[in-house]
């Protein structure tokens, strides 16, 4: 029972790591677009924003399930980041 329990946990962490990444990539963009940063510049911050979120995402991984990367974890971050956007775009339709 316990090992059930530590992959609900372990999902539900990375749902919610799913959730903010979709948040902050919104962020982002908002910025991004706002500052009208374009060019070899955007790349570069491109590039910087998918290493620092998978950083964070393996640091993440280290503290809840010592970096046991299964097909479920995978899962649950597509899950909350689809969520995220799924209800954004309704959202942003109104």
């Amino acid at each position: 029972m316990e090992d059930v329990l530590y992959q609900i946990f372990s999902f539900s962490v990375m749902f919610g790591y799913g959730l903010m990444l979709g948040i902050f990539l919104d962020l982002y963009r908002g910025i991004i677009k706002g500052l009208n940063i374009r060019g070899i510049m955007k790349n570069i911050l491109d590039i910087l924003f998918g290493i620092i979120a998978g950083l964070i995402g393996f640091i993440i991984l280290i503290y809840t399930n010592w970096v046991n990367l299964r097909f479920y974890i995978i899962l649950a971050i597509l899950l909350g980041f689809g969520l995220y956007y799924g209800l954004k775009s309704r959202w942003d339709n109104r």
